[in-house]
């Protein structure tokens, strides 16, 4: 067992402790106290007001676009869906600063997080079936003519019918998935943080962060690359909606956010020791906060689109 010190308001040693239980390679956080002398963490202190600077105007920008078109409502099918997919941006701004600044409830938040990246997705795919009509018929109408196309890369050897209901359903379920496998991960990973099991810096089977990234990449790749590929079946067809920003960004966020997590894991995970943790942070807290301010200023670019 490992006791940490934590700073007193006073600027002593004197404050409360956080208790670190567990193994050689996963330590669980039992309890503590963010009662920190505002003198001390000067590195935090940049960190935190970078993180919150760069979520407020995030979350300005996208407000803005919002009221824009709340304002001039008169595609309500297409708009409620474009409302959805930039509320993408505050969401992952404030939760991504929450993340930073009560960095030891950061997998709750991040957890928070996905379950609504998967609602994005699904928004965005409903978006695209509106562009190309009001109605299932519309829709299905519209795919007869698509002929002798090829599906995305690695699997562009093969020729995609989209005319057929079965390729149809296809794509719809392989992006529909994620709606329903995210919010399953979401509950595991809390279930299993919450006792002491996930253990994030390491890539042990024992562990349940191992499972829950595996099945997350499958899903979010299953789910991707479906996206794509109704894409570019559909972008001609819907090229004066001027999509591919949305697309781009909805593309970007999900790819960046999931890899940049990975990236920034695996260099604090046990095998690595690139990350360390410092006197008042624990590894796992300083993996979750430099992912945290890397999405906060993330979300300002984004919210340019």
């Amino acid at each position: 067992m490992q006791r940490l010190e934590w700073v007193g308001s006073d600027g002593s040693a004197n404050g409360d402790s956080v208790v670190q239980s567990g193994n050689e390679d996963c330590w669980a956080v039992i309890r503590g106290s963010d009662n920190l002398a505002w003198n001390q963490f000067d590195a935090h202190k940049v960190g935190w007001i970078i993180a919150g600077t760069f979520a407020l105007a995030a979350t300005i920008i996208s407000g803005l676009h919002i009221a824009a078109h709340l304002k001039h409502y008169t595609i309500p099918r297409q708009q409620r869906h474009i409302v959805r997919i930039i509320l993408m941006i505050p969401i992952y701004s404030i939760i991504s600063f929450l993340s930073y600044r009560f960095y030891r409830e950061a997998p709750y938040y991040t957890a928070v997080r996905d379950c609504y990246e998967a609602f994005a997705i699904a928004a965005f795919y409903m978006l695209l079936l509106q562009y190309i009509g009001d109605s299932s018929t519309a829709q299905k109408q519209q795919m007869l003519d698509k002929r002798g196309l090829k599906w995305t890369f690695p699997f562009n050897c093969f020729v995609i019918n989209p005319s057929h209901r079965r390729t149809f359903d296809l794509l719809k379920w392989g992006i529909l998935q994620y709606v329903v496998i995210s919010p399953l991960n979401t509950i595991v990973t809390i279930i299993a943080h919450a006792n002491g099991v996930f253990c994030p810096d390491s890539m042990r089977p024992r562990y349940a962060h191992l499972w829950v990234a595996i099945i997350d990449f499958i899903s979010i790749s299953v789910a991707m690359y479906a996206l794509v590929s109704l894409y570019r079946v559909i972008k001609d067809d819907i090229s004066d909606q001027k999509p591919f920003l949305k697309f781009i960004a909805i593309k970007a966020i999900v790819f960046l956010t999931f890899w940049e997590g990975f990236i920034i894991s695996w260099l604090g995970s046990n095998n690595i020791h690139v990350i360390k943790g410092t006197k008042y942070w624990t590894k796992d807290n300083v993996v979750d906060g430099l992912t945290a301010l890397v999405i906060c200023i993330e979300m300002v670019l984004f919210a340019a689109l």
